[in-house]
């Protein structure tokens, strides 16, 4: 939800919705290519979903970022947290 929320909130003029929409469908597409081809190739387990937890919480600290406020602190424990869970 973060990351659907996100990129909602991220989106272009209506005169570059169509450029948006298709690189969107290409990320898709290149994780679904990823996760399907190469994982399997490259990785000795399962280990696909904790690798993009760990991401989509660093991305999540790295944009919710506010140094002027304690929001920092939070935001490092949450990606703390989620680490910690997965190791």
């Amino acid at each position: 939800m973060f990351c659907h929320g996100e990129l909602a909130e991220r989106k272009p003029a209506p005169a570059h919705l169509t450029t948006f929409y298709l690189m969107i469908s290409i990320g898709g597409a290149f994780g679904a290519f990823l996760v399907g081809i190469l994982a399997p190739l490259l990785l000795p387990g399962y280990f696909e979903l904790e690798l993009a937890i760990v991401a989509v919480a660093a991305l999540a600290t790295w944009l919710l970022m506010d140094f002027t406020s304690g929001r920092l602190r939070w935001c490092a424990v949450g990606f703390g947290c989620v680490v910690t869970t997965l190791a």
